[in-house]
């Protein structure tokens, strides 16, 4: 799946000899099974301890600093970063990153597409599959298009499924090992945010929940753990994201805070529940108190 890169997405696996004679964990399996990874706008790095959003920093502008879109984690612990321009590339558990693979640039120059949403599915029963969100230009609700795309890492094939036909806002996305896909948009200025659990071959909407109110076009996340979603959502204008959890279950919402920075991409590995690499640093105090006032 991602053999594409040549650094190695997923790093070495833990409990195998490298080549220094260590073994090395997947960059996603070092956070713990109550963890996830998120990256924020600056390209700093972070583990989010769930439910209380404690963090520690990983790493400081990863990949020196490159313009990020997107991360996707894979459930074997590989992260794909996404740039802004479209390119692609392979953080290993090194924290090294690829050289920048050319994915969607062509598509983006050529503005069929604007932005673009990224993580992996599957991976229990079936292989897994990297799916993407393509949101492309829109100029009112009526004229927006997000479009569910898969990927294939080794040839670079990418294969448009059909529209997701709601919202006015572009859609990031996660999902599941049992092969169940998420997505998060945060609406614009007057319509709401939502979760949504969006079928992985329609593109059709299997059930939405209201977040919260609109928070504007800017960027958007979003992590699924075991038994919750959460969505990280911003106003361009602003430089925090609030952060929502809704329950897989009871599809209860909560607020959650804003974290002081703008969350530019997340994920959840299934493997960090079999990793036993030790937490390095320990979480800093939970900080999810907005720096300044709440979007309106």
């Amino acid at each position: 799946m991602l053999l594409l890169f040549a650094a190695g997405c997923g790093g070495r696996s833990h409990g195998t000899a490298a080549d220094d004679g260590e073994s090395r964990a997947p960059l996603g399996c070092l956070a713990a099974a109550d963890e996830f990874l998120a990256l924020s706008a600056e390209g700093d790095l972070f583990a989010f301890r769930v439910p209380t959003l404690e963090r520690r920093l990983i790493a400081p502008r990863v990949c020196g600093g490159a313009a990020i879109n997107s991360m996707a984690v894979s459930g074997e612990g590989g992260v794909l970063l996404g740039l802004q321009d479209g390119s692609f590339q392979a953080m290993d558990s090194e924290l090294q990153c690829s050289a920048p693979v050319p994915v969607l640039n062509e598509r983006l120059a050529a503005r069929d597409f604007v932005s673009y949403g990224m993580n992996f599915v599957g991976g229990d029963r079936e292989p897994e599959a990297l799916f993407l969100t393509l949101n492309g230009i829109y100029e009112n609700a009526e004229s927006t298009s997000n479009y569910l795309a898969t990927l294939d890492p080794s040839s670079k094939e990418l294969q448009i499924l059909d529209r997701i036909r709601t919202g006015p806002s572009p859609i990031e996305i996660a999902g599941t090992p049992d092969r169940r896909l998420y997505g998060y948009q945060s609406g614009n200025y007057v319509t709401p945010g939502s979760v949504l659990e969006i079928d992985e071959q329609s593109g059709s909407v299997i059930e939405e929940v209201e977040t919260d109110a609109g928070l504007g076009l800017g960027s958007v996340a979003l992590a699924v753990t075991d038994d919750a979603v959460y969505a990280f959502g911003s106003k361009a204008s602003e430089a925090y994201s609030r952060v929502v959890r809704v329950d897989r279950t009871s599809r209860i919402v909560k607020a959650l805070g804003n974290m002081p920075f703008v969350i530019t991409g997340a994920g959840a590995s299934s493997c960090a529940t079999r990793a036993d690499v030790p937490l390095s640093p320990p979480p800093a105090p939970p900080t999810v108190e907005g720096p300044g006032p709440e979007p309106r």
